[in-house]
C-alpha cells in the first residue's frame, strides 16, 4: 500500500547536530505546512525544573531549529510552556539551558499561565468532559496559529453492506429503534467481518469488530463510482487511493482514485446448513420436503423465482405461486428442480401454457424464512452470498437466462431489474465471484426505474472460466459467438476499467531512488516508453502495459546490479491484481441528518469491506511520550492529575482540539539522549544519536515507539488515534524517509516510579480513596511527596550519579558548553568548548 504519512529520520553527532537539524527540516519538507508568514507557536518539553538527560527540550534541539527557522525568516514566534503542580517555567528555562539560545534569538519563553484562556466547547470528546465538563478552557493565543513541538523521545451509514462470514448485514440491522437519550451505542458483530490483508499469501481474512451508532454531525458525502457502486460517509471517513488513505471531505474526482476489491474471497467453499421451520398442513398432497442445505439447484429455483415468479394471496390464506416465461426449456427446466427439491409438481394453465402454478403454503412459508419474501415482495436474498461459487455462478447464470441478454456484437452481457437493492446485490455476487458489474439507473415514463448491470469482455472471459451452464440453447449460441469475436480483437482490445492511476509526485521520487535511469516524465528523452504511454492513455495506463514497464525496468536493474525490491513497493502496490482502481463519478454532499455507524476492526488491517469498497476504520499513563503528549502540557493546567486515570482517551482528545484550532502542526523530536525505564524523570539515559520530524503527530510517535522496541498499534493512544482518523499509527502505512532504521532497536521497558506507583493504585485500585485523596486539600500531600521524593532524595543520589556519567559523553560536553550566557552563539560547539 502507498504511505499515508512521511517521518524524516537522520543519524547525528554533538559536532553536526545544528546542521542536522536543518537538514532534517528540509527532508521533512516542513514548509509545505508551515509558512515564514504566519504566526508559529513552539511548543517547548518541560517534564522537570531540574536538567536530566531526555527529560525536556534538549538546548540544541531547541537551537538547531531556531537557527533553521531564522534562516528562513520565520519572525512570528512564540516559545510557550506551561507551569504544572511539579514544574516552575522559569526555573525549567534556566535549568535546561534555553534562556541564553531565546535571548540569542530576541525571544521570551511565555508561560502558559499569565496568558488569557477562553471557555472551548468539547465535541466528540471520549475523556475530557468527563473531567473537565462543559467548561473546559484553552490559551486564546493558540487559536488560529501553527504549532511545532519540542518533545524527545486515527464513519458509514446504516444501509451499508457489510461483508462478514455469513453474509452480507446491513449495520442497522444490528440495532433496533435509535435510544434518544444516548449519544452513543455499541454492539460486538456476532460474525467475523472481511477485512483485506494484503500478504501474498493471504488476501483477505475475517476477523473481530466492534460497531457505534451515533448521531451524525457535519457534513455528509455520498460518494459513487464508475461501476455504480456508492456508499454514504461522514466528512472524515478515510477511502484508498493511490496516494494512500484520503479523507472523503478531501477526495478529488479528477485526481483520485478509489481501491475495489477485484474479488471477494475467504468464504469456505462448502454447502451452508439451511435450518428451516417446518409449519403442519392438513392436506397431504400438498405436503413438501424441507432443503438442508444449499445446492446449486436451490439457487437455480430462487432465481427463477426472483426473476419470473410472482405469488397471489388468496382467500382464507390459499397462496398460489406462479412461474411466467416463454422458454419451453426453462419451463421443464424450473417443473424437474422444483420437484427434485421440494416434491411439488406445477401444472400448466390452460388459457396460459406458458405459466405455471401451485398453491402451496408451505412452499410460501419457506420462501418468507429463505428471505426472498418480504412484506410480500421478492428479492434476492443475502445468504446467496454466502454460497459457494458454484451455486453463485449457478443462480446468476439463471438470473441471466430469464432477464438478462448477450449481445455478441457489442460484446456484453446485461441484466435488468425495478429492484435496486436486487441490482446491488447482484453487483456484489459478481464481485464474490471476480467479476466486474456496471450498474446503471435509468428512468422509464410512467413506470417504475431500471437498473441494468453489464459485463464486457475480459469479465465475461472470467466468467467463463467457471464454467456457467445456461439453459436456453440461444444463449448458448450467443455466448459462443461473443467469445469468438472477443478472441478475433483481442489484440485490439483494452479493457475501459482496470486502469492504473499514476501519482506523478510519487513515480518521480521513484526515479530519484533509481540515478541510472532517466525521470519518466522528461518529455525530451528519446525512446522513453513510459512517457509516451503516459500522454498516449492521458496519464493512466492499462495493467498490462504497466506490468510490461515495471518488469522492463526491474529486469534493468537486474542487469545493472542496482536492484532493491524496496523501491518496488509502491508500483507492486498499484499492480496488486487484488486491487482496482475505480474513477470517482459524483460526490454529493448530503444535507439530511441521519444516523451514522463507526466499525473498528480489531486487527492490524484496520478496514472492512462495505458494499463492496475498502472503507477504512471509522471509531476510535502512557508506555511512551512524544508529540501527542508534549500537547498535554500545553491545553491542560488545572485539575490536570485527574487526567492520569484515562490519560490515552485524553491524549486523542487534545490531539482533536490541536486540529481544530491550528491550521497545522509538526514536531521536532530530539533521540539524541533518549530515556528508558521510570519515565518521565528518574529515567536512564541512553545515547541513540537520532533526530526525528514530521507533520503527522501520531505518525512521529508510532516510528519513535518502534526505535525504543514497542509495537505502536498496542500503545493505547497511539492505536485510537490511528482508528479515528487523527493520524497514521501503523508502520506499514508510513514513509520513513532519510537514514534506515530497520534494524534499530533500543529494547526499551516501561517501569513506574513510586509516586506513579501509588498515584495509579488509588485511581485504579482502590477507588473508594481516590476522591479523599485527589479531590480534597489531602491532594498537596502528594505534590509535596513528589517534589521531596524526585527533587530532594532521588536527584541529589542517584540522579547525580547518572548526570555525572552522562556529563562525560560528547552528549553531556555538548551540554555543559550551553552555559547560563545570553552572549553565546547559536552555533556548534567546538571540541575545546
Amino acid at each position: 500500500m502507498p504511505k499515508a504519512s512521511k517521518v524524516a529520520v537522520l543519524r547525528t553527532t554533538p559536532k553536526t547536530v545544528l546542521e542536522d537539524y536543518s537538514k532534517l527540516l528540509d527532508l521533512a519538507k516542513y514548509k509545505h505546512k508551515l509558512k515564514p508568514s504566519k504566526d508559529l507557536i513552539l511548543k517547548l518539553n518541560l517534564s522537570w525544573s531540574l536538567y536530566f538527560p531526555a527529560c525536556s527540550t534538549q538546548p540544541w534541539q531547541l537551537a538547531g531549529v531556531l537557527n533553521k527557522l531564522k534562516k528562513d525568516k520565520f519572525k512570528k514566534l512564540y516559545p510557550v510552556e506551561n507551569r504544572t503542580v511539579v514544574t516552575d517555567v522559569r526555573k525549567g528555562e534556566r535549568g535546561n539551558r534555553w534562556k541564553p539560545i531565546l535571548s540569542k534569538a530576541d525571544l521570551k519563553l511565555i508561560d502558559l499561565t499569565t496568558v488569557k484562556w477562553i471557555n472551548y466547547k468539547l465535541n466528540d470528546s471520549i475523556a475530557l468532559h468527563h473531567i473537565f465538563g462543559d467548561t473546559y478552557k484553552i490559551p486564546e493565543m493558540f487559536i488560529g496559529k501553527n504549532i511545532m513541538h519540542l518533545p524527545t523521545m486515527k464513519c458509514v451509514h446504516g444501509d451499508t453492506l457489510i461483508s462478514t462470514s455469513r453474509g452480507l448485514i446491513r449495520i442497522k440491522d444490528m440495532f433496533g429503534k435509535p435510544n434518544l437519550e444516548k449519544k452513543e451505542e455499541k454492539k460486538s458483530f456476532k460474525n467475523r467481518v472481511l477485512t483485506f490483508v494484503g500478504t501474498k499469501q493471504k488476501r483477505t481474512k475475517y476477523v473481530k469488530a466492534i460497531v457505534w451508532r451515533n448521531k451524525s454531525k457535519g457534513k455528509i458525502y455520498k460518494i459513487r463510482l464508475k461501476t455504480g457502486k456508492e456508499v454514504i460517509v461522514s466528512a472524515e471517513h478515510p477511502f484508498l487511493t493511490q496516494e494512500g488513505w484520503v479523507k472523503a471531505k478531501k477526495l478529488n474526482k479528477k485526481q483520485h482514485k478509489i481501491a475495489v476489491l477485484r474479488e471477494i474471497s475467504s468464504f469456505r467453499e462448502r454447502r451452508i446448513k439451511i435450518n428451516l421451520k417446518k409449519i403442519k398442513i392438513k392436506k397431504s398432497h400438498n405436503k413438501i420436503t424441507y432443503p438442508k442445505r444449499s445446492s446449486p439447484e436451490l439457487c437455480r429455483w430462487i432465481a427463477y423465482i426472483v426473476s419470473e415468479g410472482s405469488i397471489e394471496n388468496r382467500k382464507n390464506k390459499n397462496y398460489a405461486i406462479h412461474f411466467t416465461n416463454y422458454s419451453d426449456e426453462l419451463l421443464s427446466d424450473f417443473k424437474r428442480i422444483t420437484k427434485d427439491i421440494f416434491g411439488l409438481k406445477f401444472r400448466s394453465k390452460r388459457s396460459n401454457k406458458h405459466e405455471l402454478f401451485v398453491h402451496s403454503k408451505q412452499l410460501v412459508d419457506v420462501l418468507k424464512q429463505l428471505g426472498v419474501l418480504l412484506n410480500n415482495k421478492k428479492q434476492i436474498p443475502s445468504f446467496i452470498y454466502s454460497c459457494t461459487k458454484e451455486e453463485i455462478v449457478n443462480f446468476l447464470v439463471t438470473y441471466i437466462d430469464c432477464d438478462g441478454s448477450i449481445i455478441p456484437k457489442s460484446r456484453q452481457i446485461n441484466i435488468t431489474t425495478t429492484n435496486e437493492n436486487d441490482a446491488k446485490l447482484m453487483q456484489l455476487l459478481f464481485q464474490r465471484i471476480g467479476v466486474v458489474a456496471f450498474s446503471k439507473k435509468r428512468k422509464q415514463h410512467k413506470y417504475k426505474d431500471v437498473f441494468t448491470l453489464s459485463i464486457y469482455a475480459d469479465d465475461i472471459i472470467k466468467l467463463n472460466k467457471l464454467k456457467p451452464e445456461f439453459r436456453k440453447s440461444k444463449n448458448k449460441k450467443k455466448l459462443h459467438e461473443l467469445l469468438e469475436n472477443i478472441n478475433k480483437r483481442k489484440n485490439d482490445f483494452t479493457t475501459n476499467y482496470d486502469f492504473i492511476p499514476i501519482h506523478k509526485e510519487k513515480i518521480v521520487h521513484f526515479f530519484e531512488k533509481l540515478p541510472k535511469l532517466s525521470n519518466p516524465f522528461d518529455r525530451r528523452a528519446r525512446g522513453n516508453r513510459f512517457w509516451q504511454s503516459l500522454i498516449y492513455y492521458k496519464k493512466r495506463i492499462p495493467r498490462k502495459s504497466f506490468r510490461y514497464l515495471v518488469n522492463a525496468l526491474r529486469y534493468k536493474l537486474i542487469l545493472l546490479g542496482n536492484y532493491n525490491p524496496d523501491d518496488f513497493s509502491y508500483l507492486d502496490f498499484l499492480l496488486d491484481n487484488a486491487l482496482i482502481w475505480e474513477d470517482i463519478v459524483e460526490i454529493t454532499n448530503i444535507e439530511k441528518k441521519t444516523d451514522l455507524y463507526d466499525i473498528t476492526v480489531l486487527e492490524k488491517s484496520h478496514n472492512f469491506i462495505g458494499n463492496g469498497i475498502l472503507l477504512h476504520n471509522t471509531h476510535g499513563h502512557t508506555v511512551m511520550t512524544g508529540a501527542i503528549k508534549n500537547a498535554f502540557g500545553g491545553l491542560v493546567t488545572t485539575r490536570r492529575h485527574h487526567c492520569h486515570k484515562m490519560i490515552h482517551e485524553v491524549l486523542v482528545d487534545i490531539l482533536k482540539i490541536q486540529k481544530d484550532i491550528h491550521p497545522n502542526l509538526f514536531a521536532v523530536m530530539d533521540g539524541t539522549v533518549a530515556g528508558n525505564g521510570k519515565g518521565p524523570r528518574t529515567m536512564l539515559p541512553v545515547t541513540a544519536n537520532l533526530i526525528l520530524a514530521s507533520e503527522d503527530q501520531a505518525a512521529i510517535d508510532a516510528v519513535a515507539a518502534k526505535l525504543m522496541g514497542f509495537d505502536p498499534m498496542k500503545i493505547k493512544f497511539l492505536k485510537l488515534a490511528h482508528d479515528q482518523g487523527l493520524g497514521t499509527a501503523d508502520l506499514r502505512q508510513i514513509d520513513v524517509v532519510g537514514d534506515s532504521i530497520k534494524n534499530i532497536n533500543l529494547r526499551f521497558k516501561t517501569f513506574k516510579s513510586p509516586v506513579i506507583f501509588f498515584d495509579q493504585l488509588f485511581r485504579k485500585r482502590l477507588r473508594f480513596a481516590e476522591h479523599l485523596f485527589f479531590h480534597t486539600p489531602l491532594f498537596r500531600m502528594f505534590i509535596f511527596a513528589s517534589e521531596f521524593y524526585h527533587d530532594k532524595l532521588w536527584y541529589p543520589t542517584v540522579g547525580k550519579l547518572r548526570i555525572g556519567k552522562f556529563n562525560k559523553t560528547p552528549w553531556g560536553k555538548l551540554f555543559l558548553s550551553y552555559k547560563a550566557n545570553p552572549k553565546i552563539k547559536l552555533t556548534t560547539p567546538t571540541a575545546k568548548q
